[in-house]
């Protein structure tokens, strides 16, 4: 029975109707017929209550490499964009590929990737990411604008996420088509993430050998990021010594600076005054280990509170 664009079937799937798609299958409703939008009823299983569903439908004979029509989207690359990490594991049992690339040549993991913007969907996003890098997705895959999942981890400050992609090898300086790489992509987002600490992201890209963004180009950032002075406090923290001029207290807005204001007062003196010696030391030891420093420096035998000033942790000032 077909209802507008969609059969029964399809209508059961999108209302979780357990009990209807396996009646409805039963008695010979085919689990692979096309919406009008070309969507499959196993495409429209997009929530948690729709797990039983897809269940019923694989073991109907559903295809579940199937691809939508227009975006050539398989049922893995609508799940993964959800964070329904039940769904993955029930689609990679079924012998879904795991890299399979959508018209916009996206994999599941990039979609899970570029999906995780909120905080409190954060944990479902790592665990459908944990499942997918176990089953042989790519994490330097790229899309057809040359993003990766790390880009889209690192602009949505998805710390754990980008934590996850660095463990395996993901390539933390990679650049995309518009020249960015994935610290400077947490940077663009970082005034509009601060629920997610977004100087934690950039704190673990530098620890990990992301380049930095060069040094003229300082300005720009304190112009987009003055409302997040941690992100700039550990960035500015990576250099060996930047000049300080009043471009730089031009760029930042009265209402910022008076809010944050011993931050920036600490650091627009040292427009007059070089770095201390204890930075320098702390920029002498991180440059010995590289990209090697998330590995190396919490093994030294030194003080909890030294092995994070190495590693870039925030004090709210600079000296």
């Amino acid at each position: 029975m077909i209802v507008g664009t969609k059969s029964a079937l399809h209508i059961a799937c999108v209302k979780a109707h357990a009990d209807c798609t396996e009646v409805l299958l039963e008695y010979g409703a085919n689990p692979r017929l096309l919406t009008e939008e070309g969507l499959t009823p196993l495409h429209l299983c997009d929530t948690t209550q729709s797990f039983r569903c897809a269940k019923l439908l694989l073991k109907y004979r559903a295809d579940v490499n199937q691809l939508t029509e227009e975006n050539q989207e398989s049922p893995l690359h609508i799940v993964a964009r959800r964070g329904l990490h039940n769904h993955i594991h029930l689609y990679l049992r079924y012998g879904a590929s795991v890299n399979i690339l959508n018209v916009h040549q996206e994999s599941p993991l990039g979609c899970a990737c570029a999906s995780a913007w909120q905080l409190e969907d954060q944990e479902g996003y790592l665990q459908v990411c944990k499942v997918l890098i176990t089953h042989g997705a790519n994490v330097n895959s790229v899309d057809n604008e040359k993003r990766s999942p790390l880009h889209k981890a690192s602009r949505n400050a998805s710390l754990q996420l980008v934590q996850l992609l660095l463990r395996h090898n993901a390539d933390v300086n990679a650049i995309d088509y518009n020249g960015c790489s994935p610290l400077a992509n947490v940077i663009q987002t970082a005034p509009f993430k601060e629920k997610l600490k977004p100087q934690c992201t950039v704190q673990t890209l530098l620890n990990h050998g992301s380049r930095r963004v060069w040094p003229a180009a300082f300005p720009k950032v304190l112009r987009s990021c003055a409302s997040s002075p941690k992100t700039i406090e550990v960035l500015f923290n990576s250099y060996q010594q930047i000049p300080v001029t009043e471009e730089w207290m031009e760029a930042v807005p009265e209402e910022l600076f008076q809010l944050h204001g011993p931050f920036y007062e600490s650091l627009f003196a040292l427009a007059c005054s070089p770095r201390s010696l204890q930075h320098l030391c702390r920029f002498a030891a991180r440059k010995l280990f590289e990209a090697q420093c998330h590995t190396v420096i919490p093994r030294l035998p030194i003080p909890k509170s030294l092995r994070g000033y190495l590693l870039l942790e925030p004090e709210s000032l600079v000296y």
